[in-house]
């Protein structure tokens, strides 16, 4: 697996590592390459419940979390292909990749974590469902640009930005070149998510300078989740309430989104108007 660089290709643009500027990423697996619907002109959603919603308006911050805290046991990991690779390459080797062949993949995704967003124009019965269950659910409107604009500067880590690439992890042949492949793909059963991903993890502009201290306890070295710092004016376009909520719960989220000083709309799901015949006139 290989990244193309910016001159190479035009929908890829990477940003130099001396802030939390976003690289946009796209990877050449086998030679197919996987854009950005619309060149990036596209829009995203987040559904979250209504406490991460507060959370988001109090921290003014983005919740990542490490590839392995989600319910797939996938995450994060190498296709079989890839990992039968590995293990012939480094079956000699007396470096830790003779014990372990995945280390440099396992080790990356131990130090990222991620934001997913779904990729549509219009909201989904399934995400809905899927993420928002309880019926005091939220779902955030933005697009590619507002998120890839939304950062703050934070000189220690590096932001990516890009499609999930949904795979067949029992036959799909992928190259070892990039460790940070896997936090990239999924398995093919996901497509109907049609995600969006954000990363983050530690970079150093010192050479010298060590990314993690791997004798530092395992909370401090290897966090299970990132709050990161965004322009909330920025990011977020509009709301939408849950379509299952109760009829009061959309004037909650109206009031609690005017004492935090946001002016962002707020519009009860389109799924729960009623067919055209059964209106009020």
């Amino acid at each position: 697996m290989s990244i193309q660089a910016e001159d190479e290709h035009p929908f890829i643009s990477p940003h130099d590592r001396t802030g939390f500027q976003p690289r946009h990423i796209m990877f050449d697996i086998n030679g197919g390459l996987v854009p950005l619907p619309n060149g990036g002109n596209v829009t995203i959603w987040r559904y979250v419940g209504f406490a991460q919603f507060v959370s988001l308006l109090e921290t003014q911050c983005l919740h990542f979390s490490r590839p392995d805290q989600f319910s797939d046991p996938f995450e994060g990991t190498v296709p079989r292909r890839l990992f039968e690779k590995l293990a012939k390459k480094y079956r000699d080797s007396n470096s830790v990749l003779g014990k372990c062949p995945t280390f440099s993949h396992d080790m990356f995704a131990m130090l990222t974590c991620v934001s997913c967003w779904h990729v549509s124009d219009h909201e989904s019965d399934a995400m809905w469902k899927l993420y928002c269950k309880s019926g005091d659910g939220i779902a955030i409107r933005s697009s590619y640009k507002r998120l890839d604009e939304c950062f703050n500067n934070n000189r220690s880590l590096q932001i990516d930005v890009g499609m999930v690439k949904y795979i067949n992890f029992e036959e799909e042949n992928l190259d070892d070149e990039e460790g940070f492949s896997t936090v990239f793909i999924k398995r093919n059963h996901f497509e109907h998510e049609r995600e969006l991903r954000a990363i983050v993890y530690p970079v150093s502009d010192d050479d010298d300078e060590e990314i993690v201290d791997l004798d530092a306890p395992t909370g401090s070295a290897f966090p299970t989740g990132r709050d990161i710092p965004v322009n909330l004016d920025t990011l977020i376009e509009s709301v939408y309430v849950s379509p299952f909520g109760q009829g009061t719960f959309l004037s909650l989220v109206q009031s609690v989104v005017k004492r935090y000083g946001q002016k962002f709309p707020i519009y009860h799901s389109e799924m729960a108007k009623l067919p055209p015949a059964a209106r009020k006139v």
